[in-house]
Formats: C-alpha cells, structure tokens, sequence
C-alpha cells in the first residue's frame, strides 16, 4: 500500500510539476514534501568536502523524513546521476557507532536501509542511497560520490557555487 502512495505521488508530481520549485534558487528543485530546495551535485566529493560545499550553499547534505522525498529523489537521481550508482545525503553515525544522525541536526526519524544494514563496521560510517533503488547502504566517508544538498525553503536566497 506504501508503495501505491509513493507511486501515485511521484505521478501526480509529474503531471502538474511542483509549484514551489519556483521559490527555489536557480540550480535546485523542491523537495516533494516542499519544505526543503535540493541541489543535486554531480561532482564526485567524499562525506567532509560534500558537506563543506553544502554549506557555501547555506545549508547540509540533504536529510529524509518521509518515504515519498526518498522516492522523489531517487528519481531525480537517476536522472543526472546517470553514470553513478550511488549518492550522498547527510546521514553518518560519525558521534556513535550505533545511532545514526543528520548533518542538519534533525531527528533521524526515517529509514529505507537495504537488507543487512545498516552495517556494524567502524569503517562504514556514512550514508550513501542507491540510484535505481533509492535503499540505503552504509560506506566509507572517504569515497567520492555525487551527493545531494538541501536547504530550508524559507533560507533558499542564494547562488550556486562551483565545487
């Protein structure tokens, strides 16, 4: 069922667009909840430098809280992410091995972990989604991938930096 509604939002966001994409800066798109802009960079940076470049941006890695900004991302993912197979948003356990966090301090309160994760290794601290998929998998920090920044929409005044 979670599934169908997910699916039928993606449509119903397809078909008539997502008028608050406007009040995003040039560069970004709304989130589909509508409360965050999104920046999908293509450029390959690790966790630390993806996260640096969010912040000239005024904001974090991008965090997920619902099923269907998860399902919407993907999707625009796949889209310009077209030769990766996965990308970074703000999750890591970076503070405690056993509890994850968001870059922007919200409350880590949705998951869409693959099978078998999260990953208990000391080394796989950092949250990377699956292109095709959108599951998550845990992965070193240090790996360059395309990542995804967000912004509150109510703070999205700003240029786009080159990374």
């Amino acid at each position: 069922m979670k599934l169908v509604a997910v699916s039928f939002l993606l449509i119903f966001q397809l078909i008539f667009g997502n008028s608050l994409s406007s009040q995003c800066p040039q560069g970004s798109i709304a989130s589909f909840s509508g409360d965050n802009c999104w920046y999908l960079i293509s450029v390959p940076l690790d966790f630390i430098y993806a996260e640096r470049y969010c912040l000239t941006l005024g904001g974090h890695l991008a965090s997920i809280h619902k099923a269907y900004d998860n399902a919407f991302m993907t999707v625009k993912a796949k889209e310009l992410f077209s030769q990766a197979t996965r990308f970074a948003i703000g999750g890591n356990n970076l503070r405690s091995q056993k509890d994850w966090a968001w870059n922007d301090g919200s409350t880590f309160d949705f998951e869409n972990w693959a099978n078998y994760e999260p990953s208990n290794s000391t080394w796989k601290n950092c949250l990377h989604v699956d292109v095709g998929r959108g599951k998550w998998y845990t992965s070193e920090c240090t790996i360059k991938v395309p990542f995804v920044c967000q912004k509150p929409l109510s703070n999205s005044s700003s240029t786009m930096p080159t990374p």
